[in-house]
């Protein structure tokens, strides 16, 4: 029913000992490190020259596994919204633990899911580019001639082009006045352009040229394409049929390799993230050539407890507590009854009183639930509330602030 007494700590062992000192503070849980920066100047802490190089290596795994979770679950089927707020994690045994962070490839289907993402990645661009040829070719279908015979003589120049459908009789009367030596085959008209083969002779493009331009003419390419344009339509269409087929077998493949071990990357997750988090705390350690100190604060209950898996750990370690000074910046935890503890998370939305402050939560509480229900009003909606509440935290594995707001909302629809 208040704030969680604590003790000032610091822990010196010897740098062999350090891992094995880390696994123990992990799983007493008790124990908060403060950041030794704040006690030296700078530069008088020698971090150990693998700690950085190690940092790197979990940053990259974690990202890598990170990467193949998000990749794999794009082509996953979406499950109902209900399983996806309230599905548990998968459990593991320590035996799976270790033999699937032992024997798990990462860099190996970390490569495979890159390079599975590159080509979709590539098949898709071609995709996009195909389909603008077509959206250009379209215009074109009705053209007989193949497209490698509309190509320029020693004397005459054939070219394909778009202008505007508006001003287009007018084009044709302005080069008809320009010079009778030219040829104009329309190939499609519609309401806003007109596409067509424009055969003139060379010696008038100076004089041809600025009258197109005045009319919005548009010269079109297509490089290296053979074939009628219709025969091009008809093979783009193919082309594009297969790259999305293609695009499909690489989903399934992705999916068929993803489902049976996406627990396992879960799992890596969760291990390489705490991997890294272990070994950045370690920046906020002392370091000597041959031994190690750790500033912190630990709960008054844990104390012995601490001081006894320590000492049973290993010779090489002194454990010194002290009580708060009044000038120490202190960590606040707190503690409440089961039926008041839910409301903790409308204490932390205001924030947690200081170290030597009275907890508000316990007089928080009844208040809190006995004016959510005036405010609810109705005992019918009140008893809904406080039902489908219940059952969503007892079919589902919900915790944390979760837990706590569905606890919040049995009692407040009870009151």
């Amino acid at each position: 029913m208040a704030v969680t007494q604590v003790r000032k700590l610091q822990i010196l062992a010897h740098g062999e000992c350090r891992d094995e000192i880390l696994v123990e503070l992990r799983k007493l849980a008790a124990v908060h490190v403060s950041d030794v920066k704040t006690l030296l100047p700078d530069g008088e802490n020698h971090l150990p020259s693998f700690l950085e190089s190690s940092i790197a290596q979990a940053e990259a795994k974690l990202q890598a596994v990170r990467h193949c979770l998000e990749f794999g679950d794009k082509y996953l089927p979406k499950p109902p919204l209900t399983q996806s707020l309230f599905a548990g994690r998968p459990v593991f045994t320590q035996r799976e633990v270790d033999e699937v962070i032992a024997g798990f490839e990462l860099e190996t289907f970390s490569a495979d899911c890159s390079e599975i993402e590159k080509e979709l990645h590539e098949n898709e661009n071609q995709i996009g580019k195909k389909q603008i040829l077509l959206e250009d070719m379209v215009h074109w279908q009705h053209l007989d001639s193949p497209l490698e015979h509309s190509r320029d003589t020693r004397r005459t120049r054939l070219t394909l082009g778009i202008c505007d459908a508006r001003t287009f009789p007018v084009l044709e009367d302005e080069l008809a006045e320009a010079s009778p030596l030219h040829h104009i085959e329309v190939i499609e008209y519609s309401r806003t352009s007109v596409s067509m083969v424009l055969l003139y002779v060379k010696e008038l493009e100076e004089t041809f040229l600025p009258v197109l331009r005045k009319h919005g003419w548009r010269a079109i390419q297509f490089i290296g394409l053979t074939g009628t344009p219709a025969e091009i339509l008809e093979r783009v269409r193919e082309q594009i049929s297969d790259l999305r087929e293609r695009n499909e077998r690489l989903k399934e493949r992705v999916v068929e390799e993803f489902v049976p071990i996406r627990d396992k990357l879960l799992l890596l997750v969760d291990h390489y993230s705490e991997e890294l988090r272990t070994l950045q705390l370690q920046r906020r350690f002392l370091f000597t050539a041959r031994t190690f100190v750790i500033n912190g604060w630990v709960l008054a209950s844990e104390e012995k407890n601490l001081r006894r898996r320590l000492n049973e750990l290993t010779k090489d370690v002194e454990v010194r507590c002290l009580d708060p000074a009044a000038t120490d910046v202190i960590p606040v935890m707190l503690t409440n009854q089961p039926l008041t503890r839910p409301f903790t998370l409308i204490t932390d939305m205001y924030g947690r009183p200081q170290y030597r402050e009275l907890d508000p939560t316990p007089l928080l509480a009844p208040f809190f639930a006995l004016f959510f229900g005036i405010c609810l009003g109705d005992a019918g909606y009140g008893l809904v509330l406080a039902f489908f509440s219940f059952i969503l935290l007892a079919k589902f594995r919900v915790r944390g602030g979760a837990r706590h707001l569905l606890q919040i909302l049995v009692i407040g629809g009870l009151a």
